[in-house]
């Protein structure tokens, strides 16, 4: 009898058919994984924005609206926070603050920074 090397065809059957299981399992782990990881650098990123917007409302108190809703002033884009250096060049790409969720710019949203007992907020304009 001559010795045979390689695998049968049922072996091989067998082994892409494990491999398709371990597939099917792995990959909605991964995009679960990867969708998490971008909503929590979404959460980050957001707020840093804020953070950044009541250091600029702490220091440009004429710019503080009164009101939660900035209905008379107080309201400041991503964009012109980047510009005045409230948010570092590290955290921007090509000069825009980038969302993770959509890769979109986030310069053009609004932050409304307020005053509240004394205390300076900020929040995102939808």
């Amino acid at each position: 009898m001559k010795n045979k090397n390689g695998f049968t065809l049922v072996e091989l059957l067998a082994v892409i058919v494990v491999l398709a299981i371990i597939i099917t399992i792995a990959v909605p782990s991964a995009i679960s994984i990867s969708n998490k990881i971008k909503a929590k650098m979404y959460e980050t990123k957001i707020q840093m924005i804020k953070d950044a917007a009541k250091l600029y409302g702490q220091e440009n108190p004429s710019k503080v609206s009164n009101d939660e809703n900035c209905t008379s002033n107080g309201k400041v884009k991503v964009g012109d926070l980047v510009n005045d250096g409230y948010i570092k060049k590290d955290d921007v790409e090509n000069g825009f603050v980038i969302n993770p969720k959509n890769n979109k710019s986030m310069n053009e949203v609004d932050i409304c920074i307020y005053k509240k007992n004394n205390r300076v907020y900020s929040k995102i304009v939808d």
